[in-house]
């Protein structure tokens, strides 16, 4: 039997998407000009869910599966079985089965609401969404009954303030929703009452930054960003009782947060964070970084461009991004393991 020569192994190498760092890639079809900006895995981590391309979902081989979608979409999120998304322009909260069956797009069954963000517990079992006025801003935040449609969908208001939503994020179980607002303040909220637990207060001079967006999908503690001169958004944690501020050490700035939508995850454990690092604030240039919340260092791992979205499997073994039409999958242990990328 004749052996493949180093170039066909090579040739096979880069067809299958092989690389140090457990890299796989595969092209999406785009549903219109916009790039995916969504991504989320299945419970099962079989299926990666993805906001913007022209089916629902994605097998592990990349292959499309499901039925095709008539909609652009802008985000994505996962209870279970039920698949939350929000159309592109029309800000629609819809619900799909794995699918891509869309189960409240019928006329009584619509969910109202022109909702901005929505956003589900790591386990599965609880689902928020904030929905925007008449001119875009965002200044609710309701529980939805997961699985219900039309107006059963909207369950408890769980907060409302002329200070708008930012960011919202829910603890890993669910009971605790984190509001970032837009003057910089971070309300704690229980998920099922709505009644207040704490409030970061955003105050300079007291050393409590402007907080940017929360973070908080594993780990025992919710991660902010906080706003800074000069670009670099530094990371602080808060204490899930309280709310008190620690500022993470200045060694990891190193990792930027422009965006107000972070393309960052937490590994399970909650030691690392995996994310986007911006390159001289070029919008199409990043790195895929680790940072380790424990010794504090910050290493760059691949450089394959910006990336919009990031999503993490449940149990913690694979990672997916975004590039414009293609998606990238790592495994995460080579991420961890990985040497500091060399230019």
């Amino acid at each position: 039997m004749r052996l493949p020569t180093p170039y066909a192994v090579l040739v096979l190498l880069l067809l299958t998407g092989c690389s140090e760092l457990g890299l796989k890639s595969f092209p999406v079809q785009l549903q219109s000009e916009q790039p995916v900006l969504g991504l989320a895995y299945s419970d099962t981590g079989d299926r990666l869910y993805v906001a913007g391309a022209r089916y629902l979902a994605y097998g592990r081989n990349g292959a499309p599966l499901g039925r095709r979608l008539d909609v652009t979409l802008s985000q994505v999120a996962v209870a279970g079985e039920f698949v939350y998304a929000l159309t592109a322009g029309t800000a629609e909260l819809r619900l799909y089965d794995p699918d891509g069956q869309c189960r409240s797009c019928a006329p009584d069954d619509r969910i109202p609401g022109k909702v901005s963000a929505v956003v589900a517990s790591a386990d599965g079992r609880r689902v928020v969404a904030a929905e925007a006025d008449e001119k875009g801003t965002s200044l609710w935040v309701w529980r939805v009954g997961v699985g219900a449609v039309g107006a059963r969908a909207r369950g408890r208001l769980l907060y409302g303030n002329s200070a708008g939503v930012r960011h919202i994020a829910l603890s890993p179980d669910g009971a605790l929703l984190l509001v970032v607002d837009y003057v910089g303040n971070v309300t704690a909220l229980d998920s099922s009452s709505g009644a207040q637990r704490w409030r970061y207060e955003t105050d300079e001079a007291a050393g409590r930054p402007f907080a940017l967006f929360a973070l908080w999908n594993v780990g025992a503690n919710p991660l902010v960003g906080l706003s800074a001169r000069g670009g670099f958004e530094p990371i602080g944690q808060l204490d899930p009782a309280t709310g008190a501020l620690t500022v993470l050490a200045p060694e990891q700035r190193d990792m930027q947060f422009a965006n107000e939508t972070p393309a960052v995850v937490g590994t399970l454990g909650g030691r690392f964070l995996l994310g986007r690092q911006d390159v001289d604030f070029q919008p199409r240039v990043g790195v895929l970084g680790r940072y380790d919340l424990e010794r504090r260092t910050f290493i760059p791992l691949a450089e394959r461009g910006r990336f919009e979205a990031i999503a993490l499997s449940p149990d913690g073994e694979h990672l997916a991004v975004s590039r414009g039409s293609e998606i990238d999958t790592y495994d995460v242990q080579d991420l961890l393991d990985a040497p500091p990328h060399a230019p």
